[in-house]
């Protein structure tokens, strides 16, 4: 059963993955997020399907994405990291003062991720 841990694995760190596993199947997190590494978030996922995991692509512009591309070009430039049922993260502690421009982006990538049955973390 799961429980309601979860963890940020920065995947260029982990040295020892074998015992990442072990540790992973013992503690049954709710969720992980694997940050850079699109292979080990499908790894993870295939050993604990009942896990979310969320793979976090980091980027420069990736706390301006809605300043910077339209939703459907972030969709074109990361939706092949959802493949294998992973959640894709889109910010990382967006900057802005235009909150109703970063809300609408935000309603846009959804509602067009939705459509393509791809999950988000937003």
């Amino acid at each position: 059963m799961p429980t309601l841990l979860g963890l940020n694995i920065l995947a260029q760190t982990v040295h020892d993955r074998a015992a990442l596993f072990a540790y992973l199947q013992r503690a049954q997190p709710a969720l992980v997020v694997v940050m850079d590494d699109v292979g080990f978030a499908r790894q993870l996922k295939h050993a604990l399907p009942n896990m979310l995991v969320v793979h976090r692509r980091s980027h420069p512009d990736q706390q301006h994405w809605h300043e910077k591309v339209s939703p459907a070009q972030w969709l074109e430039m990361h939706r092949a990291d959802a493949e294998g049922g992973l959640i894709l993260q889109c910010f990382n502690e967006p900057g802005t003062q235009d909150y109703k421009a970063l809300a609408k982006w935000c309603a846009d990538v959804m509602a067009l991720a939705d459509d393509l049955g791809i999950s988000l973390a937003l």
